[in-house]
């Protein structure tokens, strides 16, 4: 599994971070569901710090909104 990450290109910090919380949240948290929210959420917080939230999809939005629900209040 981890050999697909060596196709990650880890000097772009758009797409490092969230890649890695992904990846280290395995082992941690015993649904895969709260990696793939840790990853969705640091991915779309990453790209609107850089400056380009235009380059995110509206439903992207839409899950990492509903993910961070989630995470807060435990149900959605």
């Amino acid at each position: 599994m981890l050999g697909q990450a060596a196709a990650i290109d880890w000097d772009d910090i758009g797409v490092s971070p969230p890649a890695v919380l992904t990846i280290l949240g395995m082992p941690f948290t015993y649904p895969i569901t709260n990696d793939v929210g840790f990853g969705i959420i640091a991915d779309v917080v990453i790209v609107v710090l850089r400056g380009q939230g235009r380059r995110v999809h509206p439903l992207l939005y839409g899950c990492a909104a509903l993910f961070i629900w989630c995470f807060v209040y435990g149900t959605i």
